[in-house]
């Protein structure tokens, strides 16, 4: 069991030395990466606020898949490009950079999109069930 802890303890230390790492290296105020972070503040802010807009919902959840799926595509050609728009190359072989700003964040906005689905569905459902009784009991309809 001392050997899992110690284990353990080495494996968070160089984790927090990799995130370290990545923070130290990215210029957090270049056009590039705070253009990207207000994006995806953007498509987070819209998936919250059109919760009730199945349609929006649904568009922003496949828009969300489609730019994980192409991340692979746009870290190449950021790679071949990035003189154009970066003042350093973040787009390495790994992806490290489009994991941590792309992909997570669009993930992570994919899966609140899941989350207000489901609660959606289980608000419209107690709504339902609900006037399943009244019509059960003969309960009389109330005005709105």
């Amino acid at each position: 069991m001392e050997r899992f802890r110690k284990e353990q303890g080495a494996h968070r230390a160089r984790l927090l030395d990799g995130w370290c790492g990545f923070a130290a290296a990215v210029r957090w105020t270049e056009p590039l990466v705070l253009g990207l972070l207000a994006a995806q503040l953007a498509l987070l802010a819209a998936a919250v606020l059109t919760r009730k807009r199945w349609n929006v919902q649904t568009g922003i959840f496949v828009a969300a898949l489609g730019m994980v799926y192409a991340a692979e595509r746009i870290n190449a050609l950021g790679a071949a490009h990035w003189r154009k728009f970066a003042t350093q190359n973040y787009f390495d072989k790994r992806g490290v950079f489009m994991s941590a700003l792309w992909s997570a964040p669009l993930m992570l906005t994919a899966c609140a999109v899941m989350v207000l689905a489901v609660v959606t569905s289980a608000d419209l459902l107690v709504q339902v069930k609900r006037a399943q009784l009244k019509r059960a009991t003969g309960a009389p309809k109330k005005d709105h």
